[in-house]
C-alpha cells in the first residue's frame, strides 16, 4: 500500500507543480506536463508502481488509477479525502477479485456478481470515510494495510452471508 500511496502523493504533487516532491518520487514535471491527463496517471502508475505480477498489485494500480482521476477531477481534495478515497477504491478491487474469483469456481452467477457490485461500492465507500485518515495527519503503510485488511474482511463476510 505504500507504493499505491506513493502514486498518489505523486498526483497531489503534480497538482501543486511541486517539482521537488515529483523528483523525491523519481518524477518529472515538465515531462508530466507534456502529457495528456491519461498518459500522466499510466506515467505516474508506471514508475510507482511497475506492472503487476499478482491479483492484489492489480487491485492495488487500479485503486490508485482511481484515486488520481479523483485527484484530477478535484484538485481541491484534501489530503485525508485521498486516502480514503484509496483504501476505498482499494477493497472494492480486492472485493472485485474475490467475485471474479468466486464466479470462476461457478459459487457465484454473472447476475449475483453484478448484484453484489451494485450494491457493495456505496457501502465500502461510505464505511471508509475518514476510516484510514481519522484525525491523524500521518498514516503508516502498516496501519493502512490493518484498515484495508479489516474492511477487506468486513465486505467478505458480508458478502459470503447474502449470497
Amino acid at each position: 500500500m505504500a507504493r499505491g500511496s506513493a502514486a498518489v502523493a505523486a498526483g497531489a504533487a503534480y497538482s501543486r507543480s511541486d517539482r521537488a516532491a515529483l523528483a523525491e518520487l523519481g518524477l518529472d514535471l515538465d515531462r508530466l506536463r507534456a502529457l495528456t491527463a491519461r498518459e500522466r496517471q499510466q506515467t505516474i502508475l508506471d514508475e510507482i508502481l511497475g506492472a503487476p505480477g499478482h491479483p492484489d498489485d492489480e487491485a492495488l494500480r487500479r485503486a490508485a488509477h482511481e484515486t488520481l482521476k479523483a485527484q484530477a477531477e478535484d484538485p481541491a481534495m484534501t489530503q485525508d479525502a485521498q486516502i480514503d478515497f484509496l483504501l476505498a477504491s482499494y477493497v472494492y478491487q480486492q472485493a472485485l477479485v474475490e467475485l471474479t474469483s468466486q464466479t470462476a469456481r461457478r459459487e457465484l452467477s454473472r447476475d449475483a456478481v453484478r448484484r453484489f457490485e451494485e450494491r457493495i461500492k456505496p457501502v465500502i465507500f461510505k464505511k471508509a470515510k475518514g476510516m484510514a485518515s481519522g484525525n491523524s495527519r500521518f498514516l503508516s503503510p502498516a496501519l493502512f494495510i490493518e484498515k484495508a485488511t479489516g474492511l477487506v474482511e468486513t465486505i467478505f463476510r458480508v458478502m459470503r452471508t447474502t449470497r
